[in-house]
């Protein structure tokens, strides 16, 4: 299986050798066989040479750059079919994507909040698993449960909120890019998405939201981070991340990072056959 390989400096350099991405990183030099790598990101101060740039498009490496302000850019010349863009087109303006993956968000966001002692309201639920307008139900979904989360997890932590928001920012990135990559390589676009007019990268990543992003959150209690200014600290707290992504669902028996692209190649299945079900799913 191929790997996703994040580059997090303040002065990188990524240049190209036959077959090889050649990474300069501070003091440090290495090399990576692009045939094993499915997705490079890259954060922080740096430059990727033209001649990589087209080793990772003969050799369908994604490249993402994560900007400071948490944006996503990418480089990709993958395309698995023109069906599948098609597809997608038509089923953008249909509800039952946008409600599996907003219903998979609140369950898996329920089952997240017990974890830390905070019991969702029963009836508070059903009501919005009811909401019928789709808009409508993921910003209140959304605002609720994100809401509820910074807070708990501020008083769990002893970190002040605002260090939170910044945390979930840069763990969400990196989510998303991961989410845009494997959408890529399912054959959709990562730009036409279902909900808010948001993108479909960052709508499939709501679905990982709290397994991924607010579980490596929650499993910083003791790294005693106090600010993500310098690039240590965000590599330090990036490795709890990565570590979440690595780690095997105990259910599902497969890391995170393979659920999220079998859940992307759901989706494209369901949009390409409509007799394939895109159902609401719990990940914990």
């Amino acid at each position: 299986m191929r790997k996703s390989r994040w580059i997090i400096s303040s002065n990188y350099s990524i240049g190209k050798k036959s077959k090889r991405f050649i990474v300069e990183i501070d003091d440090s030099k290495f090399e990576l066989a692009a045939a094993s790598y499915e997705l490079l990101v890259l954060h922080g101060d740096g430059a990727i040479s033209s001649e990589a740039l087209m080793l990772a498009l003969e050799e369908d490496v994604n490249v993402v750059i994560i900007d400071n302000d948490f944006s996503l850019s990418w480089f990709s010349g993958f395309v698995k079919g023109v069906e599948y863009l098609l597809s997608q087109k038509s089923f953008a303006k249909l509800p039952d994507h946008p409600n599996a993956i907003i219903d998979t968000y609140i369950l898996s966001g329920c089952n997240f909040l017990s974890e830390v002692g905070y019991q969702v309201d029963k009836e508070l639920v059903e009501y919005l698993l009811s909401i019928d307008d789709i808009e409508r139900k993921f910003l209140e979904v959304f605002s609720r449960f994100e809401s509820i989360t910074l807070s708990l997890l501020s008083v769990e932590l002893g970190l002040d909120t605002s260090i939170i928001r910044k945390l979930c920012s840069l763990y969400s990135a990196f989510l998303e890019a991961e989410v845009l990559s494997a959408i890529i390589f399912s054959g959709l676009s990562p730009v036409i998405g279902f909900l808010n007019k948001r993108m479909l990268y960052r709508d499939l990543s709501l679905e990982f939201k709290f397994p991924v992003v607010w579980k490596s959150v929650l499993n910083l209690r003791d790294e005693q981070i106090k600010d993500l200014d310098s690039m240590e600290n965000k590599r330090r707290v990036l490795r709890v991340l990565k570590g979440r992504m690595e780690e095997v669902s105990s259910y599902y028996k497969v890391s995170y990072r393979e659920l999220i692209r079998r859940r992307a190649r759901l989706l494209a299945s369901s949009m390409i056959n409509p007799a394939i079900r895109y159902p609401a799913t719990e990940w914990f």
